[in-house]
């Protein structure tokens, strides 16, 4: 049997989760403002605290459009780090959101079709300008570090992206261990960086060229990476792929030691290994 949370100090908010919470912001009811002291007109900078961590946030009003009214709707922004803890946390509400999307069912069809409940209780300090964040009746999935690693998968963000039709978003994986790269779906068009810390070098390159899982057997200039990160462009940017490349290559010659441009900042002990480095004054 589950057990309610004991010893609230705060007026709390059970809210249920749902796609909202996965959209970078949270409709805040009027009647919650007064109780918690919350201005309703001008952006208040606030922190929220999950899990024994701080991120940043901050309440705004959005205008809504109701019954032929525009109305002042107070939200809490949501920073990305927290959106993907969110995500992490709320596995199963976040992909049965995604399934919505996809099959373009209603938010009752999807709930009857796949039926279970999360909730998020929240309580506001206006004292400390703090939010908390407390998780209560997550649910089970099947195979949750695979989905925990999909939610931080740029393609899959983009995806999710795209069906709220926010198409100009370039979404990032952060640095990530090399024995994960088989899982990884790089889309097509990303640039990635290889990191040797050992050897103390840095490659840059594209996907459209090579994948990683191929990277993983062997690379000719940078065998002994360890790390990876990489960064998907917005489809409209596709096309000048390569030339981006280029510049984030041609821009690292100067401020590391490389073999091909000698006028360089020389900025850290790491050296570019990247062997085609364009040495014109242009692309």
């Amino acid at each position: 049997m589950r057990k309610e949370r004991s010893n609230i100090k705060l007026y709390s908010w059970r809210k249920q989760v749902d796609e909202a919470l996965f959209q970078h912001s949270i409709a805040i009811p009027v009647r919650l403002c007064k109780r918690w002291r919350l201005p309703t007109g001008n952006k208040v900078e606030v922190k929220i605290k999950l899990k024994g961590k701080q991120y940043k946030g901050r309440v705004e009003a959005a205008k809504v459009k109701e019954s032929g009214r525009v109305r002042n709707i107070p939200r809490l922004v949501l920073a990305d780090p927290l959106q993907l803890e969110l995500k992490q946390i709320f596995l199963a509400s976040y992909v049965r959101s995604l399934e919505r999307m996809l099959s373009r069912l209603s938010k009752t069809d999807i709930e009857n079709t796949i039926p279970f409940a999360e909730f998020l209780d929240i309580e506001y300090d206006y004292r400390k300008k703090t939010f908390f964040f407390y998780p209560v009746y997550c649910q089970k999935v099947l195979y949750p570090e695979i989905f925990k690693f999909l939610t931080g998968s740029p393609a899959l963000n983009r995806c999710h992206d795209e069906l709220l039709n926010k198409k100009d978003e370039v979404h990032f994986r952060p640095w990530t261990s090399r024995e994960l790269c088989e899982n990884e779906i790089m889309p097509k068009d990303a640039i990635y960086l290889l990191i040797d810390k050992k050897h103390k070098k840095l490659y840059v390159g594209q996907s459209a060229r090579e994948s990683l899982k191929k990277l993983s057997e062997s690379h000719p200039t940078i065998s002994d990476w360890d790390s990876y990160l990489y960064f998907v462009l917005p489809k409209g940017l596709s096309k000048h792929l390569s030339a981006i490349e280029m510049i984030l290559i041609k821009t690292l010659a100067y401020l590391l030691k490389n073999k091909r441009i000698g006028n360089t900042k020389n900025i850290s002990e790491y050296a570019l290994a990247n062997d085609q480095i364009n040495t014109r004054n242009k692309l």
